[in-house]
């Protein structure tokens, strides 16, 4: 069991995860119709763990848990308070998925797919279907200041046999004064 958040660096954290399952791109990504239910597809600081005794075993348990978001605060810069404006930090939070069945042999397709999906989840231009960017102009949630794409990567060949046919991306979210 998670602790709750009870710190200014915490809420941050939850409060990024909070409008991530706000994101209908997100919702759907997951497969969820709801902010409450997307939630569960949201890791703060580790994804959990079990103990496998097989490879079989925990490459199921990998593939059972994507997708999903893991979110945790950057190691630099993670957290500043300033008293002309306040609370401001950085967010990392790595977004990673299966690859699909259908683009598991076409690596363009599959990063095409991927990274679009990824695009709608971080900006999708339209007010009425808010990514991140469209929430945090919102008074309702964090203020985003900065969102850069750090890494994007697919599992290697030597950890198919335990974690799967695997896309990730690594985004850095700077978020400043909460309203």
């Amino acid at each position: 069991m998670t602790t709750a958040a009870a710190s200014c660096i915490t809420k941050a954290e939850e409060r990024i995860g909070d409008m991530l399952a706000a994101c209908s791109a997100f919702q759907s990504w997951v497969g969820e119709s709801t902010a409450a239910a997307a939630e569960n597809h949201i890791y703060y600081d580790a994804v959990p763990m079990e103990d496998y005794v097989e490879d079989s075993q925990l490459l199921a348990y990998n593939e059972s848990i994507r997708p999903f978001a893991l979110i945790w605060t950057g190691y630099q810069q993670g957290f500043t308070i300033n008293e002309m404006i306040g609370a401001s930090g950085v967010v990392y939070v790595r977004f990673e998925q299966s690859v699909p069945d259908a683009a598991a042999n076409d690596w363009e397709e599959a990063d095409r797919l991927f990274k679009n999906t990824l695009g709608q989840i971080l900006q999708s231009g339209d007010t009425d279907s808010p990514g991140l960017w469209e929430l945090s102009i919102t008074r309702q949630y964090t203020q985003i200041t900065q969102m850069r794409l750090e890494q994007l990567y697919r599992t290697n060949e030597d950890e198919l046999a335990t974690y799967g046919d695997a896309q990730a991306a690594e985004v850095s979210i700077a978020w400043g004064v909460t309203r």
